[in-house]
């Protein structure tokens, strides 16, 4: 029996997922789109390729590549040279390798969200990517997402050591 998200009214299937699951999800994409500009709701592919990518044990590479796909159909994994981003490492082989080794590393939530940003392995849709590799660490980590991305990075960041 499917019913409609009581906040998104997107179909929620009651036998696999709560329904305040798929309303906190599907609220934590609204915000991940609202800091890239977009506003509206999610296609039902990319909140059901979501909820695939959270219930993963663990995560590989070919699974951030078809997240991101989920976000920016267009978007390519930065394997080949030439395939560079201002201001980030330059695309080549090489990118796989540092995406594995950020994938199996045990880097906190915080600071593996920092490191994909500055690796942006995508040629498009890297913050939806990182955000939702970092919602995965944080459930991972059995930590709290109830305050959304942006106040629990935050506040995230103000527990780090940095120096000004």
């Amino acid at each position: 029996m499917t019913e409609p998200c009581n906040s998104c009214g997107h179909p929620t299937d009651n036998f696999t997922l709560h329904k305040w699951l798929c309303c906190d999800l599907c609220r934590f994409l609204r915000e991940s789109n609202k800091i890239k500009g977009i506003f509206g709701r999610s296609t039902k592919d990319a909140i059901f390729k979501a909820r695939a990518f959270l219930s993963l044990r663990q995560i590989e590479v070919a699974d951030l590549c078809q997240m991101c796909n989920a976000f920016q159909p267009d978007a390519l994994l930065r394997t080949q040279p030439g395939m560079d981003v201002q201001g980030h490492p330059k695309g080549g082989p090489e990118m796989i390798l540092d995406l594995q080794h950020l994938l199996e590393s045990s880097a906190p939530p915080y600071e593996a969200h920092k490191w994909f940003e500055a690796l942006h392995p995508f040629t498009d849709g890297n913050g939806r990517t990182g955000r939702i590799y970092w919602l995965w660490q944080m459930q991972a980590c059995g930590l709290s997402t109830e305050l959304g991305f942006l106040h629990t990075y935050y506040y995230q960041s103000l527990t780090e050591e940095t120096v000004i």
